[in-house]
């Protein structure tokens, strides 16, 4: 099955070698595997995979199905062929970010350094307010001071300072991907804020008007808890010198936030892209918005708190 870092789906039962195999989740959140049936398109449950195909356990494709039904807690679909995801085999997250996110995790680690340093609040927590003092000189000494003194308070001596440089960008690697998703989930907010703009537009419609403030009572609550959890962690690993001292403890905590903030970044995708190629002021395209707002409320947080993926 290849190295721990690169294991396949490679099935020896053919039932998964049928074209347009794929594994999903149910509307109910069960895991099964789609295949096509005639004109139609069936859903087979993993349990009955396992009885109708006789996969016997403790079998290679046993294991590829118990991966599949991991795996799929961090992406929507899962194809025979396609790798297991890293979050299931190492932790690591299985998508890329844009170099700009790295930066910026950068950014915001070295300007806590330098608020240890100096003993000084953050003036700012927006990486943007360093970024764009990063070449000024006092800056740039700064950074290296709390580069030594933190290898000297961590027990390594100043001379290897470089360790910690290291240590912290592997750190900053790890937040990446925190502050990827902070950018991307944004878009939530947005739509928070048309959604009330929409209102003023059409508060006399009794229906679309009505629809608009039932999609406000459904999703405040989800949108308020969903943004809570970056401060949240920005508070937990803000103590940089407590976070370097336990790096493998808090890289745990960043990987599980990172992991409930993609998957409600994978739930909310569809949405946020039908909402970014609309045009709201177009009263068709505005109705059809309101429309599926509303059903995406509705499926997703009638009386429930519950954002992953099977929701």
């Amino acid at each position: 099955m290849s190295s721990p870092e690169n294991v396949k789906f490679d099935f020896e039962n053919r039932v998964f070698a049928v074209e347009g195999a794929v594994f999903r989740k149910t509307s109910s959140g069960e895991v099964a595997l789609y295949v096509s049936m005639g004109e139609t398109v069936g859903a087979v449950p993993i349990k009955q995979l396992r009885s109708v195909f006789e996969i016997e356990a403790e079998s290679e494709d046993e294991k590829l199905l118990e991966y599949a039904i991991d795996g799929l807690e961090y992406v929507r679909e899962i194809h025979p062929g396609d790798s297991v995801p890293l979050e299931v085999l190492t932790g690591e997250a299985s998508w890329m970010v844009d170099e700009k996110y790295l930066f910026a995790a950068k950014a915001r680690i070295t300007m806590q350094l330098i608020a240890w340093l100096t003993k000084e609040e953050l003036e700012s927590s927006d990486p943007k307010s360093f970024l764009e003092r990063a070449d000024d000189p006092e800056t740039k000494k700064l950074v290296q001071e709390a580069f030594s003194e933190v290898a000297e308070s961590l027990g390594y001596g100043k001379e290897k300072r470089e360790d910690v440089v290291q240590l912290v960008d592997r750190f900053a690697q790890e937040m990446s991907y925190v502050e990827a998703l902070r950018d991307q989930l944004g878009q939530i907010l947005e739509i928070a804020k048309k959604l009330k703009e929409l209102y003023k537009v059409h508060r006399s419609d009794s229906n679309l008007g009505e629809a608009i403030t039932r999609c406000n009572t459904l999703l405040e609550k989800p949108v308020r808890t969903l943004f809570k959890k970056f401060p949240a962690l920005d508070d937990e690993v803000g103590d940089v010198l407590n976070t370097l001292r336990y790096y493998d403890t808090k890289v745990e905590l960043v990987r599980k936030v990172r992991d409930e903030l993609r998957q409600v970044y994978l739930m909310w995708e569809d949405l946020m892209t039908v909402w970014a190629e609309s045009d709201t002021t177009n009263p068709t395209e505005a109705e059809h918005v309101i429309r599926e707002t509303y059903r995406f409320a509705a499926k997703h947080f009638v009386q429930t708190d519950n954002w992953s993926l099977s929701a």
